[in-house]
């Protein structure tokens, strides 16, 4: 089977890392978090995704509106990926560059 790869230059790794990073507050380095990322197949990306889906749902239904934008809203999505990391033995950076990656699920991202 052919492995696909999607080329991203090293300005959109730094903005997809540092974005990230703000919701898991990782000091795992840049090229490690990648090599996860790339070591997780398409069937545990998704799941991952779907996970954060479902945590989600669930801050909508018990955060009103008006409080999305404290300090309480974003540790919880702190927490929620620290969980999720944790079940899948990756990092919480790694976990959450699933959520927004630049390709898609089956392939793997090489940058230039």
């Amino acid at each position: 089977m052919k492995i696909k790869v999607k080329v991203i230059s090293n300005d959109e790794f730094t903005k997809w890392i540092e974005v990230s990073n703000m919701f898991a507050n990782s000091l795992i380095q840049p090229h490690n978090a990648l090599e996860q990322f790339n070591g997780l197949n398409s069937k545990q990306r998704n799941s991952i995704k779907r996970s954060y889906e479902y945590y989600d749902s669930i801050r909508n239904i018990k955060i009103p509106k008006e409080d999305r934008d404290s300090e309480s809203y974003y540790m919880d999505v702190l927490v929620d990926t620290h969980i999720i990391a944790t079940e899948f033995d990756i990092d919480p950076l790694t976990a959450i560059m699933c959520v927004k990656a630049p390709c898609k699920p089956n392939e793997k991202v090489v940058v230039i």
